[in-house]
């Protein structure tokens, strides 16, 4: 049974290791450290506070981490998904979807009236599990380091 809870970090180097396997399958896609530099949040649609609180969210098997979804809150009503991933072994099994979930909740619980995310338009598994969770598009971005990015925006506000 997979437990989701939320931690203060996760396990290095394992954890490095496991966001390079799961991001390997995605074109132009690469590694974030946990603390994320502000070289790697270049663009005007965020502004990185590097004293911002984290939330970082765990999939576990037993204690193996096999999942996680890591964002923080941008200003007092917009929260930004940063990094998110699921092991291919533990794909199609909802994980990704819960992680979501648990993040939207942390959002609302901070107060946050939406919560925004940007992906690669080649990662068409997120943006479809984003849109069967409430996500709409909200345009597009550049980035330095990735080029052309989708922004998703989902309301809080019901």
């Amino acid at each position: 049974m997979i437990e989701f809870r939320q931690v203060d970090r996760f396990t290095e180097p394992a954890f490095s290791s496991m966001q390079r396997e799961v991001f390997a399958i995605i074109p132009g896609a690469r590694v974030a450290s946990q603390s994320t530099a502000k070289s790697e949040v270049t663009h005007r649609y965020i502004h990185f506070d590097p004293d911002a609180q984290k939330v970082r969210i765990g999939a576990f098997d037993a204690v193996q981490l096999v999942g996680w979804s890591i964002g923080w809150q941008l200003t007092p009503e917009r929260f930004y998904m940063s990094n998110s991933g699921v092991v291919a072994r533990y794909q199609r099994r909802g994980i990704y979807s819960h992680l979501v979930a648990q993040m939207l909740d942390a959002a609302a619980a901070m107060g946050c009236s939406e919560v925004v995310s940007q992906h690669l338009p080649d990662n068409r598994a997120v943006l479809e599990a984003k849109a069967k969770l409430g996500f709409v598009r909200d345009g597009f971005c550049f980035s330095d380091e990735f080029g052309e990015m989708v922004r998703l925006r989902h309301s809080l506000r019901t």
